[in-house]
């Protein structure tokens, strides 16, 4: 929002509204775009995305007074400035941690701002168990991790599971641990490609990977310059090219026809903001793929090895929805139902609802069925969309977690969980 709103809520019926703060700001942005509020006696501790960090004064609680700001930047490895961009903000008794959307969580003590230092040396703590949940049509299986499970791909039989800071997990089709691969970052997503395994791993980059036999590092890329933090990727139909999110208000393109010399060749934030998770899944039309925002979607294709760009306005954005393919369309999700885009003609339809569904999340498919998980709150829905016009509600049900996108077979589901694990759903016959 724009500023910090004070009320009186002593009659929680009839709040009465005191003073509005909106900080005039050091740094270059006219917006005022307040994501976290912390109260500590008459101190409020508020932090502007694009701003900094904000101290107010609020004794007078109708005459808020700014006693201190700070306007962060970070140097990276080449001495280079970089705008830091802050989202949240945690007390206690010693320090303030501000949680940076591109460069992780800072520490301020003693006006001094400091990383924390990450220990990637934990051992894994990996285990299966039945998931208690009953899902009609489907038989469940879970896997569980001390860790955090952020996405997940397949390849025939092989799960390849992104575990953050555990790195990458191989689970064989019964969710039986298969290998550990610790990459020396957190791993946020994964993506097979033929014997290949590419992965978004926060500031290590993109992280290339041998799956022919066991797991085996080839390379890994990262430019201080557009890959900050690379949180998905996505891949073009002939794979010479990977789309990488880097924050919330950018992407980049790789050309990795060469693991030896990958090199940026794109980026751009023409999307508007975007929310995490913001590339679409798959490929659409076997063709195209997508990086989408609060004002636009940017498509791309991919002919005789050159990138081709268009841009459109994106009509049916939704923050917490998300774009897949399902054959030559991509549905996204917006207003509790979903919408079909055709980017060959450049056409879309009204929005569809769902009887008995608000359709609201990330969403993937394998052209048949569609799975929306709202990460949120832990629903998932499962739909019929081979009649793109008539969709059918499958089944819905919540987790105990936060739902991310799912992998979609005619065999199986595979739904990452964060720390509630990975679910795996088996059609009955």
């Amino acid at each position: 929002g724009s500023g910090m709103e004070i009320y009186d809520v002593s009659d929680k019926t009839v709040p009465i509204h005191l003073s509005t703060v909106k900080p005039q700001g050091t740094g270059s942005s006219v917006y005022n775009v307040v994501c976290d509020i912390q109260v500590i006696g008459n101190y409020a501790y508020f932090t502007d995305t694009f701003e900094g960090l904000y101290i107010y004064d609020i004794s007078d609680l109708k005459q808020p007074v700014c006693i201190r700001s700070c306007y962060l930047i970070s140097e990276n490895s080449e001495k280079q400035s970089q705008m830091a961009y802050l989202n949240n903000i945690l007390l206690d008794d010693r320090a303030i941690y501000l949680g940076l959307a591109n460069l992780g969580i800072y520490r301020i003590e003693d006006e001094n701002c400091k990383p924390i230092a990450r220990d990637y040396s934990a051992n894994y703590s990996l285990e299966k168990d039945t998931m208690e949940t009953v899902i009609d049509g489907y038989e469940v299986s879970k896997f569980k991790t001390d860790g955090c499970v952020w996405a997940v791909d397949s390849k025939d039989e092989d799960i390849y599971v992104a575990c953050g800071d555990k790195g990458i997990v191989k689970l064989d089709a019964d969710l039986n641990v298969v290998q550990t691969f610790d990459t020396g970052y957190s791993v946020k997503d994964v993506k097979v490609y033929n014997n290949y395994l590419f992965t978004a791993e926060s500031e290590g980059g993109i992280g290339v990977y041998s799956i022919e036999k066991e797991i085996e590092a080839v390379q890994r890329f990262n430019n201080d310059d557009a890959l900050h933090s690379v949180t998905q990727v996505e891949y073009t139909p002939d794979a010479k090219y990977l789309l990488a999110q880097t924050s919330e208000y950018g992407y980049a393109f790789a050309d990795i026809s060469d693991f030896e010399n990958i090199k940026v060749t794109m980026s751009g934030n023409s999307t508007g903001l975007m929310p995490f998770r913001s590339i679409a899944k798959g490929r659409i039309a076997n063709k195209y793929v997508l990086a989408y925002g609060n004002e636009n979607i940017c498509v791309y294709s991919c002919e005789n090895g050159d990138l081709a760009e268009s841009l459109i306005e994106n009509a049916y954005f939704c923050g917490s929805g998300g774009i897949t393919q399902v054959g030559d369309y991509a549905i996204e999700i917006t207003d509790g139902g979903y919408a079909y885009l055709d980017f060959i003609h450049n056409d879309a339809s009204d929005v569809i609802e769902i009887p008995g569904a608000d359709l609201r999340g990330k969403c993937s498919s394998d052209g048949k069925t569609l799975v929306v998980s709202n990460t949120d709150n832990g629903e998932i829905y499962i739909v019929d969309v081979k009649y793109i016009n008539s969709p059918v509600l499958k089944n819905k049900f919540k987790i105990e977690g936060n739902p991310d996108i799912a992998y979609v077979s005619d065999k199986f589901i595979l739904i990452p969980c964060r720390y509630g694990g990975l679910i795996k759903l088996t059609g009955k016959s």
